[in-house]
């Protein structure tokens, strides 16, 4: 009866100490998944175009899925840069960056001259049916600065992409409905020649959307 009991205590030792090691070895297996992948801000159109002060009575706001799942994907992979002047919204110019955007914004267009923004294109200030679509246009700031601060040049730039339509001397302006989408993303950076900024990049991502209706008449 002794060695009965003896021989169970060893039993619920060895069960214990098994129990314990397999604890750490599945904390171990999950050390390395902490880093989460960078992720669009779901609500940010509407939280950026709030505050504006042109684009919000002229446009409608509206989160784009294609969009957020681009900025995403781009942000995650390490793209060169160039640095701006001072704090503004730059045109992100990595080459590789707009092939994976092609890619991925499959049937949109980007903005004149590729990707020199959304405020020149004709298609914006000279709507036809025969271009309805989605235009888009890439850019980056530095992360340092406060979020209010990058959220009022995204709001500023969407104002002046408003402003150019509504200077637009094109008939067909007033007989077109204008939907933006924003999205933003923490982006990783390469090094360069000079070697790695110091601090990181948000990427932004803006996209118009063109609906013309022709006059009833």
């Amino acid at each position: 009866m002794k060695l009965k009991k003896i021989a169970s205590l060893a039993l619920a030792g060895i069960m214990a100490v098994s129990m314990l090691a397999g604890c750490k070895d599945g904390g171990n297996s999950n050390s390395g998944s902490s880093s989460s992948e960078p992720t669009a801000s779901t609500g940010y159109t509407a939280s950026v175009l709030a505050k504006t002060n042109l684009a919000k009575d002229f446009v409608d706001g509206k989160d784009d899925s294609k969009l957020d799942a681009m900025v995403s994907a781009i942000a995650e992979k390490k793209v060169s840069y160039t640095y701006g002047t001072g704090y503004s919204l730059n045109r992100l110019t990595d080459q590789n960056a707009w092939d994976m955007a092609e890619k991925l914004m499959t049937g949109a267009m980007t903005g004149a001259s590729g990707m020199y923004g959304l405020e020149s294109h004709s298609a914006l200030t000279d709507p036809a049916e025969s271009n309805d679509g989605v235009y888009y246009a890439l850019y980056y700031v530095e992360n340092k600065y406060a979020d209010d601060l990058i959220d009022s040049l995204v709001a500023d730039k969407l104002d002046s992409i408003a402003k150019s339509v509504i200077n637009s001397t094109n008939a067909n302006v007033n007989n077109t409905d204008y939907t933006v989408s924003v999205a933003k993303a923490d982006m990783k950076i390469s090094e360069t020649a000079s070697g790695t900024a110091k601090d990181g990049f948000v990427l932004v991502g803006i996209a118009v959307t063109t609906d013309y209706t022709a006059p009833q008449y």
